[in-house]
């Protein structure tokens, strides 16, 4: 098929049609896109591309009501229990609003989930396990101790950082005092708000 301008009624050209800008080819794929459910185009990437990607960034802010203690491991405290009939994902040692970061998992996961005590919540589906874990790194809500940080080798450092939005340059010494050093800034956000 090939992009004919008479076809079209002048309000309907390449770039309302596909949500990209007017210098990129067209596709059946755009004369088949509603063009209220084409994504956002992004005018400050300089290239004049279109971006149509559905992006599943988790909120990366740094003043959630809520916080997860991370095992003396350094890894997320998540791990899978048998009920009667199914399993969960178990996640604890969270700390401050329990039910916002349930409610934010249940959004992001598409599953259900309760509440266990007061540090302790419970996703139905063992499935989820790796989607929960990656979701709190990506949410900047586990925190360490000193001790962990320094016990970490510099590949999980460089992981950790990177979630972050922080550098992985460096030796392990810079790596460990980066990271060290926003965990300082997190820990004070949270007690001064």
């Amino acid at each position: 098929l090939s992009y004919r301008p008479s076809a079209f009624p002048p309000e309907h050209n390449k770039a309302t049609m596909s949500g990209c800008p007017p210098n990129n080819t067209i596709t059946i794929a755009d004369f088949l896109r509603p063009p209220e459910t084409s994504a956002k185009i992004d005018t400050n990437d300089g290239g004049g591309g279109c971006n149509n990607h559905n992006h599943n960034n988790h909120n990366n802010n740094q003043n959630q009501p809520y916080t997860i203690r991370a095992t003396k491991k350094g890894t997320v405290p998540c791990w899978v229990n048998k009920r009667k009939h199914h399993k969960v994902v178990v996640l604890s040692n969270i700390e401050g609003d329990v039910q916002a970061l349930l409610s934010s998992l249940k959004r992001a996961l598409g599953t259900g989930g309760v509440v266990k005590g007061r540090i302790t919540i419970e996703i139905r589906g063992e499935h989820h396990l790796s989607r929960v874990e990656q979701f709190v790194l990506d949410t900047n809500c586990v925190i360490f101790d000193t001790k962990t940080i320094k016990a970490m080798k510099p590949i999980e450092l460089k992981n950790h950082l990177s979630t972050r939005q922080l550098s992985i340059q460096g030796n392990k010494k810079e790596l460990m005092a980066r990271l060290i050093a926003s965990m300082d800034n997190h820990n004070h956000t949270i007690t001064t708000s």
